[in-house]
């Protein structure tokens, strides 16, 4: 049995990241954020876009053979970034 937590972990996410962060990282507490995470980041000057070609659509292919359940998951996550409009 592992005794690096032996209570239970807080739910609030800023108890939870004081207590198991690293002090040396705590100033970065908007890096770890949940919410922060659900936002994009600021548009910045080196932002860039892919422009294609005569309007031509990529060619589509498998990059790497994915599992079943990597499938699942590609695609669930996938289409949670283009739910939010990230992608």
């Amino acid at each position: 049995m592992s005794t690096l937590h032996s209570e239970p972990l807080p739910t609030d996410e800023a108890e939870l990241f004081a207590k198991v962060v690293p002090e040396v990282y705590q100033d970065f507490f908007d890096v770890f954020s949940w919410e922060e995470a659900k936002n994009m980041p600021p548009h910045r000057e080196f932002d860039h876009e892919i422009h294609l070609e005569n309007d031509q659509m990529p060619p589509h292919s498998h990059i790497y053979l994915l599992s079943g359940t990597e499938l699942s998951l590609l695609c669930e996550f996938l289409d949670e970034m283009l739910s939010k409009g990230f992608i």
